[in-house]
């Protein structure tokens, strides 16, 4: 089988292996950087210890379901798990070493590769994800989404509510108020007769009124 290089930030792979790690408890976790390291075929070993063998396995499965999940990477080949005295994970770019604590001072990589710059992880890992820009989509629909309102806009909001409230109440009475009284009026008021009715009553009045 072909080794070939993964299309992955090679740093960041090695820093969810040791995630991957820290999360079945291992120790003495360290990073040897051979990016400058002539022969060196890997840019970066992470070499962990395990405290039993079941405990290197579990340290093992952590790491791959870790690579797996989060960047959706899988072993390139790995030796080793059946006795888990040392498993061996290959990612090409990284290579993952977990050991039982005596076979790791047997081997003593560390020594081998002393000319690797070391990092050693003692604390829980913050990964560097990559920052990605954003597309012009992504510009456009964040200029599109309204802003917060101004926490001083709604104090001020608030408080004129009930102002507006009564001013509201208040012109909805005098509507009311105003239609009962147009309703009541026609009852209230006579209506006047006609000038030209009038006339004509009175003038059949006096018709009919005795002549002396």
């Amino acid at each position: 089988m072909v080794r070939k290089k993964l299309n992955i930030d090679s740093e960041l792979l090695s820093e969810i292996i040791v995630a991957g790690m820290q999360e079945k408890k291992a120790e003495d976790i360290i990073r040897l950087d051979l990016r400058d390291v002539k022969g060196a075929v890997t840019d970066f070993f992470v070499i962990c210890t395990g405290n039993s063998d079941t405990q290197v396995q579990a340290i093992s499965d952590s790491v791959q379901d870790f690579t797996r999940k989060q960047i959706e990477e899988r072993v390139w080949n790995s030796e080793g798990y059946k006795t888990g005295q040392w498993i061996l994970l290959d990612y090409v770019n990284v290579v993952a070493h977990v050991f039982l604590r005596e076979n790791r001072s047997f081997y003593g990589l560390e020594d081998l590769w002393g000319d690797a710059p070391a990092k050693r992880f003692e604390a829980l890992i913050t990964i560097n994800w990559p920052k990605t820009e954003k597309t012009a989509k992504d510009k456009k629909d964040s200029k599109a989404k309204p802003t917060a309102p101004n926490a001083e806009k709604i104090k001020k909001d608030k408080k004129a509510a009930p102002e507006k409230k009564v001013k509201a109440e208040k012109v909805v009475k005098e509507k009311k108020e105003k239609k009962e009284k147009v309703e009541k009026a026609p009852k209230a008021l006579k209506t006047p007769k006609a000038p030209k009715e009038e006339k004509e009553k009175k003038e059949k009045k006096a018709s009919k009124s005795p002549k002396k």
